[in-house]
């Protein structure tokens, strides 16, 4: 009989989260989770490993510990705190099996790239808009790698890499698409001030979005007036 599996899971998401959860019950000798995100507020809905007292800690650190609790030691588990242009080659070479649970098209290709250098098999896992696919990427089963096949042209960010508060300029942008149905500063005003009457009732972190969302509103909502 072969030996156990060694997997590598890149990405502990809420994909990941599903993931592990089957992964649990496999017979494997080893699993290495990759993720350099911390857990934040906006993911417990729907990341079902993580909880209130684990904000602000690294995912894969606490997928981890929850995976070796959820596995009673039946494998070994380890936590590597990295972006995934990050991980060392030798990590790859040490697994049989990689798992890629990323929301980022960037990080896919490379990573499939790096499996390919490798001679792994990769099960990659992800979602486009309300569309959803599992492939595997394997050289030795004849498949093409993931830079291969045609991506759409149209630049789209995926839903779930939108944080619940934002970080980057294209958050500040989606979420006010999202408040401003009308490229008019009224129609953008009296949404942001409707959310902010239901952000007074509801948590600190939404309030703290109103304040994000009345300064950038200014900005969106002048550049589009301009515009028309």
């Amino acid at each position: 009989m072969p030996p156990a599996p060694r997997i590598l899971l890149v990405g502990a998401g809420g994909l990941a989260c599903e993931v592990l959860k089957n992964l649990v019950a496999f017979d494997i000798s080893h699993l290495s989770i990759c993720d350099f995100d911390k857990v934040e507020h906006s993911n417990l809905n729907r990341q079902f490993l993580y909880a209130q007292a684990d904000v602000s800690r690294y995912k894969a650190e606490v997928a981890a510990a929850k995976v070796r609790a959820l596995a009673q030691n039946r494998f070994t588990v380890s936590a590597h705190v990295a972006y995934v242009q990050d991980l060392a080659e030798a990590l790859f070479a040490d697994h049989d099996v990689v798992v890629a649970a990323l929301d980022s098209i960037s990080a896919r290709s490379y990573l499939s790239q790096l499996c390919v250098a490798h001679k792994k098999p990769l099960i990659d896992g992800g979602s486009t808009g309300f569309n959803g696919q599992a492939l595997l990427l394997w050289a030795a089963a004849g498949t093409e790698c993931y830079s291969c096949s045609p991506k759409p042209r149209t630049r789209e960010i995926p839903a779930c890499s939108v944080r619940g508060v934002p970080h980057k300029p294209q958050d500040c942008v989606i979420w006010a698409k999202f408040f401003c149905s009308s490229p008019s500063a009224t129609s953008c005003g009296s949404s942001v001030t409707s959310f902010r009457r239901r952000s007074e009732r509801q948590s600190f972190t939404e309030s703290r979005l109103f304040e994000y969302l009345r300064f950038f509103k200014v900005v969106v909502c002048s550049t589009l007036s301009h515009k028309r």
